[in-house]
């Protein structure tokens, strides 16, 4: 049956009148989002407060909430009880069950600390944010073995994060064959565990570690490892350099290019690259001089070593030096 021209301009009516609704209440949601937001930036108890009101479904406010209460005001059991709002809201972020995690930690509730952990880990377990902050949560309880198994998966996951890593366990441990038990086959994170001992100090530890790297077999640019050899001369362990030297030069054909067996110079004809570094030729860098290899000048296929000193910076003129090796 057709419906009558009233009868479509009341239908036309309502369906406008249901947009119109539909369009102020998203509005309205909108505005109220933004407010709770501005409030929420402010940092304040009674902003963040306010923001909750104004959002009660939203999980960020009362996890802002509770850190708050956990970190400024120090109120662990009304922080617990945020938390737990937010993570009803959101089971599914990580960063909200750490934040319950240091509330139940604040309150002295062991037992559900390590529940929550568990939760977070459950939810991300692998993201190397999270496994850090459950691997310094084990540090702070006192448990070790579980710190270093997060770390473990910390520097598989993130080589990049290896000096930091490892500076907390070294910090925390001084133990370096426990440290070396969870490092990944990385030579990146062995050589970074190789600076962190040499700026302790510890020469013999880093000797352990650069053994364990030379027995991995892993691919790396020599250029990587001559910091190691370096600070053995400086330490003026010139044979224990000298092995190091002849081990990387074994690993790598670019390097053994730099030794002859007839001859105790090394690289005497200038036909590799100035290292400055290692057994290779040094210089110490001065203003206004500047030290580069010239193969365009000499005749014979090698290269001359060429210092070239500026004396007028308006003209741009030189004095060049050379020498070479037959």
């Amino acid at each position: 049956m057709a419906r009558t021209p009233q009868q479509n301009l009341s239908l036309r009516l309502l369906l406008f009148s249901v947009c119109v609704a539909c369009v102020a209440g998203y509005t309205w949601f909108l505005i109220k989002g933004y407010r709770a937001q501005r409030l929420a930036d402010h940092s304040d108890l009674s902003s963040i407060e306010k923001a909750v009101a104004l959002a009660p479904q939203d999980a960020t406010y009362y996890d802002l909430l509770c850190r708050r209460m956990i970190f400024v005001s120090q109120e662990p059991e009304q922080a617990v009880d945020r938390c737990k709002k937010a993570s009803e809201l959101n089971p599914y972020s990580s960063s909200i069950w750490l934040d319950l995690a240091r509330a139940y930690y604040s309150a002295g509730n062991q037992q559900l600390t390590n529940a929550a952990i568990q939760k977070a880990l459950a939810v991300d377990p692998t993201t190397p944010d999270t496994i850090w902050n459950v691997a310094n949560f084990s540090l702070i309880q006192g448990n070790t073995s579980e710190a270093l198994k997060q770390f473990a998966i910390v520097l598989r996951e993130e080589p990049s994060l290896a000096p930091a890593a490892l500076n907390v366990c070294w910090q925390s441990l001084h133990d370096t064959s426990r440290i070396q038990g969870v490092l990944p086959p990385n030579p990146q994170v062995y050589l970074a565990f190789i600076k962190l001992l040499l700026s302790a100090g510890d020469l013999d530890s880093a000797h352990q570690i650069w053994s364990a790297l030379m027995q991995l077999r892993a691919v790396f640019d020599y250029h990587e490892g001559l910091f190691y050899i370096d600070s053995l001369i400086q330490a003026h362990a010139v044979a224990s350099a000298h092995d190091a030297w002849h081990q990387l030069s074994s690993r790598s054909e670019a390097l053994k290019a730099y030794s002859r067996p007839d001859n105790m110079v090394t690289d005497g004809s200038f036909s590799q690259e100035i290292l400055n570094s290692g057994f290779d030729w040094r210089y110490t860098p001065r203003p206004q001089i500047a030290v580069a290899l010239d193969r365009a000048d000499f005749h014979t296929g090698g290269a001359l070593l060429k210092a070239g000193v500026q004396w007028d910076r308006q003209r741009r003129r030189h004095l060049s030096i050379y020498c070479c090796a037959a």
